[in-house]
């Protein structure tokens, strides 16, 4: 791959010259171990030297799991304790802001503590994030939203779905489970 000088990679780009998923690389970004800069319409870039550095610094499997853990706990840690769980209608609501404002942290932290106070993973997609997600197009389908408010409200879902993967609980028999959206 010849690179103009320059330019910069998108996650894509660095997934296949690290032989990783996209999926991978966004983690590994969002939790600073991979430097990266965002484009004006918010999209990852990746310095090609950088990327090279990450390659070369032979970040091991054990290692990323020993971060993820680190990261799951810091989640678990920051998860606000609720007086009462509120209604449904009153999560979907906040869960409906935080995905138009842009807000991936705080959402995090909600979706999260949903998940500790025995919400299913399978329930939260469900019950709050799909719901909020759904309104989010209808207002678009309307006009009532720009095509870059719903890429933003689509981007903080899938930030904050990665973060609660973080603290997802993996069966034992083989270690895997999937998150999908």
């Amino acid at each position: 791959m010849t690179t103009v000088r320059g330019k910069k990679l998108t996650s894509k780009e660095a997934a296949r010259l690290l032989s990783v998923s996209e999926a991978s690389v966004k983690r590994w970004a969002d939790s600073g171990l991979l430097p990266t800069a965002k484009t004006a319409g918010g999209h990852r870039r990746f310095r090609p030297e950088d990327v090279a550095a990450f390659k070369r610094s032979g970040v091991s499997e054990q290692n990323l799991r020993a971060i993820k853990t680190e990261f799951a706990a810091r989640l678990r840690e920051n998860a606000p304790e609720p007086a009462e769980l509120d209604s449904e209608e009153a999560l979907v609501e906040e869960t409906f802001c935080a995905l138009l404002n842009g807000r991936a942290e705080e959402l995090s932290a909600l979706l999260v503590n949903l998940h500790l106070h025995g919400q299913t993973v399978a329930a939260i997609a469900d019950r709050f994030v799909c719901a909020a997600m759904r309104r989010v197009g209808d207002l678009w389908h309307k006009g009532e939203l720009s095509v870059a408010q719903e890429h933003v409200a689509t981007r903080t879902a899938m930030s904050a779905l990665q973060n609660l993967q973080a603290v997802m609980d993996v069966p034992e028999e083989n270690g895997l489970a999937a998150l999908c959206c």
